[in-house]
């Protein structure tokens, strides 16, 4: 167990309890850290070389840091409404990017696909899909919602919902991204693939003409950026554009072919 902190301990002082304990439970049973709480929120990473028990020891870390009540370390959530259709998503901030924490549903004119209650976007069709004041993200920002999340190691665990995905695949949605497994659509939005298997979301960074990069969700804990073809039709999460009052631009970042 994992004793908590005692009431009216400071913020600080509750994180070195909670850190102190956890990492006494891994180091009696075998196993090596690598890691601390990072940027004071829910994931501690550790190596060991049973999964199993890996995956267990994650879910109850998560469980343990929840209920001691430290809001320094709780993800920002709120909500904000597209203008367009007068629809409602939550959001939450991860470090210092707010995301939303569901996937867009907006109708784009062409290149969007209706699935699962929610749209399924084409890569151009993504790339201007987001409201006013929100952007699709860069790989380079996805790499900043990774190493904010547990890294790729673990990063998929935490960033993955509680539900929506096959058993033993699900995650523990320990910040709050609430990542979905409803795969994606092909054939102008007439085939499902990989429901309940994985996550597509798109980048706005692409390759070449015909790849563009995306962020994968499996029923692994590990997350990943991959290359993949602009024709499939994928979900898109929404970065809040920085806090300057300016519009993010949405011109295609180019990237190296080498994530293939």
């Amino acid at each position: 167990t994992f004793p908590l902190p005692r009431q009216g301990a400071s913020p600080a002082q509750a994180e070195e309890i909670v850190i102190a304990n956890v990492e006494r439970v891994v180091m009696a049973r075998g196993f090596k850290p690598r890691g601390h709480l990072q940027n004071k929120q829910q994931t501690f990473i550790f190596q060991t070389r049973n999964n199993l028990m890996k995956t267990k020891l994650l879910t109850i870390i998560s469980i343990s840091l929840l209920f001691t009540g430290m809001s320094f370390g709780a993800p920002k959530k709120g909500t904000m409404k597209d203008s367009r259709d007068g629809q409602t998503y939550k959001t939450v901030k991860i470090g210092n990017q707010v995301w939303m924490a569901e996937n867009l549903n907006y109708k784009m004119s062409s290149g969007s696909y209706h699935a699962f209650d929610e749209e399924f976007y084409e890569w151009k069709s993504a790339l201007n899909a987001c409201p006013s004041g929100w952007h699709l993200p860069s790989a380079e920002e996805f790499e900043t919602l990774i190493a904010n999340t547990g890294g790729h190691e673990l990063g998929g665990k935490n960033l993955k919902s509680i539900t929506s995905w096959l058993s033993g695949g699900e995650g523990v949605d320990a910040f709050g991204f609430n990542g979905m497994g409803r795969g994606l659509t092909d054939n102008g939005g007439e085939t499902v693939l990989n429901y309940r298997i994985a996550a597509f979301f798109w980048s706005n960074t692409d390759v070449d003409k015909e790849m563009a990069v995306n962020l994968l969700l499996t029923t692994d804990d590990e997350v990943s950026l991959r290359v993949s073809p602009k024709y499939g039709a994928f979900t898109v999460r929404c970065l809040k554009n920085s806090g300057n009052g300016e519009e993010e631009t949405v011109s295609p970042r180019k990237v190296s072919s080498s994530l293939d």
